[in-house]
């Protein structure tokens, strides 16, 4: 049910750059957001790597989005899930994390150098688990990136392919979904026209996507 979600075209947007502007609609993956994509390869890597194991928990920091879609994919493959969030988190995302069957540590907004801050707080609650559990890291694993070459932009290069022959200008926002997106959009991915130039751009001066 993640992934291979339909791409709309946006009419305001493309008359007022004079191209054509489509969107991923990422709401329509079951937690959401783009990050179910995220929360599920980081589960299938670690399990294919044995570091998560039957009863294990999955532990993470999260400002909502990642902790929703990790919550969602604990549930549905039978782990506990851990987050970890600032006490500012709104109310509807602790809501529907507890409602998925996840325990939600608050604790207070720190410094990323403190050991209070989330990430480290969920890095401290992992170690102390042991061995078949994790710590998802999702700003620094590798499977966020991996998530993002294979599925989202392979997705777009699928259903926009016919159409795009010259330029892929990709929004950057979220570092790791945009490295997987340009690299399988531009960099290194041969296809039989050849690889297409990929930019990115702020997404406060968002482009065309094809």
């Amino acid at each position: 049910l993640i992934g291979n979600t339909p791409l709309l075209e946006l009419p305001s947007l493309s008359a007022a750059t004079g191209c054509r502007v489509l969107a991923k609609a990422e709401f329509l993956n079951p937690g959401g957001s783009a990050k179910d994509r995220v929360a599920a390869a980081i589960v299938a890597e670690a399990e294919a790597a044995g570091a998560l194991r039957e009863g294990g928990t999955v532990v993470e920091a999260t400002a909502g989005s990642t902790g929703i879609s990790l919550a969602l994919v604990c549930a549905a493959k039978g782990y506990r899930c851990h987050l970890v969030a600032a006490d500012d988190v709104s109310p509807q995302k602790r809501e529907l994390i507890t409602a998925l069957g996840a325990t939600l540590e608050l604790v207070r907004p720190a410094a990323i150098a403190d050991a209070a801050h989330p990430v480290n707080v969920a890095r401290a609650r992992a170690a102390a688990l042991g061995d078949g559990s994790i710590f998802a890291d999702q700003f620094e694993n590798l499977a966020n990136t991996r998530a993002h070459e294979a599925g989202t932009a392979a997705e777009i290069w699928a259903q926009r392919s016919r159409e795009c022959h010259t330029r892929l200008d990709w929004p950057v926002g979220r570092g790791w979904r945009d490295l997987g997106g340009m690299r399988r959009g531009g960099f290194g991915w041969t296809r039989p026209r050849g690889a297409l130039p990929a930019a990115g751009a702020d997404t406060r001066y968002r482009r065309c996507l094809c």
